[in-house]
């Protein structure tokens, strides 16, 4: 067991991260995307799925917001910096990974439009 939690630590440095469904924590794994589990005071548990994305692509619902053809660009923009400030609240600062792609430059241009307050170094 041992050698195999070394091993995770070295792929999480290695590549950053670590593969689902396991962590860095003896005992505990990590639960599939759009799943929730409730432990009661007994230790029962209760797993949940809530969303799936494959079954929202085969089956969308009646919720699907409706674009303005000559509008997606601003609709998109907009979307995006909704998305981003929902993801900027905390009661620490937000660091951002930069990899020089547009995908991290561009959220870090979301970041900087909806920050007032000077970055830290």
């Amino acid at each position: 067991m041992l050698s195999r939690l070394r091993g995770m630590y070295a792929f999480s440095i290695r590549d950053e991260y670590v593969p689902e469904p396991f962590t860095l924590y003896k005992g505990i794994r990590a639960l599939p995307p759009g799943t929730s589990r409730w432990v009661d005071t007994l230790g029962r548990k209760k797993q949940e799925t809530f969303c799936s994305i494959s079954e929202e692509y085969e089956n969308p619902s009646d919720n699907t917001m409706r674009i303005n053809p000559g509008q997606p660009r601003t609709h998109l923009r907009e979307l995006l910096l909704d998305s981003v400030r929902h993801h900027l609240v905390a009661d620490v600062s937000v660091g951002m990974f930069l990899s020089s792609g547009i995908d991290s430059t561009s959220l870090v241009d979301f970041i900087w439009v909806l920050d007032t307050s000077p970055p830290h170094r």
